[in-house]
């Protein structure tokens, strides 16, 4: 953790100096390279000021989110009203060499603000147990607390709410222990009534069947998924985070076996959220974004996830649920 300077210069050559603290991000080995014998690795960063509103972000290494997809698929969550962080292409100089980086903004107070959500806690799954060899755990993942800063003052009660939230959160992530799946062992279940209770459920669905038609199922695993726990209703609502799919050159196929029928029931809403979206608009943001996308490859891409909920539409029609059920 260093201190550092980000020197900021607009379209205009105008300069400006950002003050705040850097460090190295990333726990695998994508995250690191070297460039014309230079050293060069994803960063996350935390500036005392603020860069157009955000001042808690990283600067990752574009291929370890496969950007182009990751851009595109936050960008299409956010537009649907989920929770998506702010995710674009940008261009820095790294000693002296210019170096994109994916911009991706971190999970927090700021983070909840712009998308008009009060402060509350953000919960993820703790791996400190999931890469150990020891079979006691057997790659065991429980929940903490993303955002810790919400809880030092306790003004209004935050530690009481965030135990509440964990309390509820190692429910989910301690299911799959308990219960026989065809799913891949780091997916959570969710398809089970009294975790239900608990999340704010049409929108939950719907959010967890676009990770299916999409192949974004990276998402809802253990390792991945983020949680935000409104501190008034008591319930949660799931973040976009982290698809690492190549869903625009190269979709992955439909992995029937993960969608749920209470996933399903909600399919045809969702294609109705879909077709309200203005490809117009979705469009600009995309560009500003960094995302060197045509219209008209956008439109292919939409037009592909309609055909999609078409396939699983179909398959359904002729596949009794109960084969997939957990």
């Amino acid at each position: 953790n260093f201190k550092a300077n980000l020197i900021i210069t607009d379209e205009e050559l105008n300069e400006c100096s950002l003050p705040g603290r850097i460090r190295v991000n990333g726990d695998q080995k994508d995250h690191i390279s070297i460039k014309e014998g230079i050293f060069i690795s994803s960063m996350d960063i935390r500036i005392e000021d603020n860069l157009n509103s955000y001042n808690d972000f990283k600067l990752l290494l574009p291929e370890t989110r496969r950007y182009k997809s990751e851009i595109f698929i936050s960008t299409l969550f956010s537009e649907l009203n989920f929770l998506s962080p702010y995710a674009s292409l940008i261009k820095i100089d790294y000693f002296k060499k210019k170096q994109n980086y994916l911009f991706y903004e971190n999970l927090g107070k700021e983070f909840l603000e712009r998308n008009n959500r009060i402060e509350g806690p953000i919960i993820r799954g703790d791996e400190r147990f999931y890469f150990d060899n020891n079979e006691k755990f057997d790659q065991i993942v429980v929940g903490r607390l993303e955002n810790s800063n919400w809880i030092k003052n306790n003004e209004k009660n935050q530690v009481h709410i965030s135990i509440e939230a964990l309390t509820k959160a190692n429910q989910i992530f301690l299911e799959r222990y308990f219960v026989k799946s065809k799913k891949p062992p780091n997916m959570l279940i969710f398809n089970d009534d009294k975790i239900n209770q608990f999340i704010d459920d049409e929108k939950f669905k719907k959010f967890i069947l676009l990770t299916r038609i999409i192949g974004a199922e990276n998402v809802t695993t253990q390792n991945d998924i983020r949680f935000y726990y409104d501190p008034i209703f008591r319930k949660f609502e799931v973040i976009f985070n982290d698809a690492s799919v190549h869903f625009l050159n190269n979709p992955l196929r439909i992995n029937y076996l993960n969608i749920d029928k209470f996933e399903f029931e909600l399919i045809n809403q969702l294609l109705f959220d879909l077709k309200k979206i203005s490809i117009e608009k979705l469009h600009k943001k995309l560009i500003e974004r960094g995302l060197k996308i045509s219209k008209e490859k956008l439109e292919k891409n939409i037009s592909n996830i309609y055909s999609r909920i078409d396939d699983i539409n179909n398959y359904f029609k002729n596949n009794d649920f109960t084969e997939h059920k957990s």
